[in-house]
């Protein structure tokens, strides 16, 4: 690497007056290794050729050693890759859920606890899945391709991997997901985004737990609203956020109007027969409109605007909505490529649900492997550890 330095860059170590320096040439910087985002270089030697005017005595050549004081960048590593621990080993492991609890028993044998995590961290033991010479192979590939406790990787519980419950007698895994079997949000009328999580509950039900889901098998993810399965949403595998997306999206290519009609905000908007058809299922449901390309005939500006949907006429040229403060009482200029869309927002009290499958982010609780071939064709590791990360580490 090559760095061009000035006089504010060097500082001279000596008594004083120090004479200002004039670099005359580029510093040459050996710096041991790659520079990355990940690995920062905080000192740096270099040689300087310059001059510097002294009295009776001219030197051309002045060698420095620099030392560039320089924050370093701190930053985890790589958060977690997309890659699956394989199945086939995971499926004999022995998993774990670990809180962290402060309990002080006094003499009497009263006892005070205090929760120091709100959510456990899952804990495995893979070693017992491995039986054979190719798993042995595929755990050290694996094991080696994440680099030790490096990074992260997605893990499926072969117990806990499914946002249902395994109820029937005898049952051998939890039926397929349904779009009904955990509640993940409210309706506000604003709110379109909703974090996937399980919630854990006690027979009684007056006990709980609610754990977010951040690594969802996004083809296991279902959705639903007030009991109505929907397809219109995207869900993020790196965050488990669920994102509902508008049902009903119009793009009107002809001039349309918006005209009020005097009486609290009540304003139709006209088009041609058949431009709202699709708004019919949603009128005066408490589902708005997201009104967008609309010119403020004052300023000429855009606008857009959330108003409630209250009727769509018969032949469907025409909806009425309801706008809050002065926008519904302007006059409209006629508007072209004008969008008109539900809002994804669900209704206020709506009860929106989702069934999914998940991993769990892990990583390898050691730098070390140990194996051994116990026989023909036969391999084993004593003791593979991995541990949960904390969504906090992405």
């Amino acid at each position: 690497m090559t760095v061009a330095l000035t006089t504010a860059d060097i500082a001279v170590i000596g008594p004083p007056p120090h004479p200002p320096i004039r670099v005359t040439s580029l510093a040459t910087a050996y710096l041991g290794g790659p520079h990355n985002a990940y690995r920062q270089v905080t000192t740096v030697c270099m040689h300087v050729l310059g001059e510097q005017p002294v009295p009776k005595r001219n030197m051309t050549t002045i060698n420095y050693t620099i030392l560039a004081t320089r924050t370093p960048l701190y930053r985890f590593t790589n958060v977690i890759l997309p890659d699956v621990f394989p199945y086939d080993i995971s499926y004999n492991s022995v998993g774990s859920t670990r809180f962290a609890t402060d309990v002080i028993v006094v003499d009497s044998g009263d006892d005070q606890r205090t929760q120091r995590w709100d959510q456990p961290l899952m804990e495995y033991d893979i070693a017992y899945g491995v039986r054979t010479m190719e798993q042995l192979h595929a755990l050290i590939s694996f094991f080696r391709a994440m680099r030790g406790r490096l990074y992260a990787f997605n893990y499926k519980d072969p117990v806990d991997h499914s946002s249902t419950l395994a109820m029937a007698t005898e049952a051998r895994s939890p039926p397929p997901p349904m779009p009904f079997d955990q509640q993940i949000g409210s309706g506000d009328g604003l709110s379109y985004q909703f974090q996937l999580s399980k919630t854990y509950r006690t027979p009684s039900g007056l006990a709980n737990q609610v754990r977010s889901i951040t690594r969802p098998d996004p083809a296991s993810v279902r959705a639903a609203v007030n009991g109505a399965e929907i397809s219109t949403w995207t869900v993020d595998a790196d965050t488990g956020i669920v994102t509902l997306l508008s049902p009903v999206a119009l793009t009107i290519g002809h001039a349309i109007s918006k005209a009020a009609l005097g009486n609290g905000g009540y304003t139709t908007i006209t088009g041609q027969p058949g431009d709202f058809n699709a708004l019919k299922p949603y009128a005066g449901r408490g589902r708005g409109v997201v009104l967008s390309g609309f010119q403020n005939s004052v300023n000429n500006v855009p606008q857009s605007i959330l108003a409630p949907l209250t009727a769509v006429q018969g032949d469907g040229s025409a909806i009425t909505v309801l706008f809050s403060g002065n926008f519904g009482t302007m006059a409209e200029i006629g508007t072209t490529n004008a969008t008109i869309a539900i809002n994804p927002a669900p209704a206020p009290n709506d009860t929106i649900t989702a069934g999914f499958q998940f991993y769990v982010p892990c990583r390898f609780d050691t730098d070390t492997l140990p194996v051994q071939l116990e026989d023909y064709g036969i391999g084993s590791s004593n003791s593979i550890k991995l541990i949960e990360v904390r969504p906090s580490a992405f």
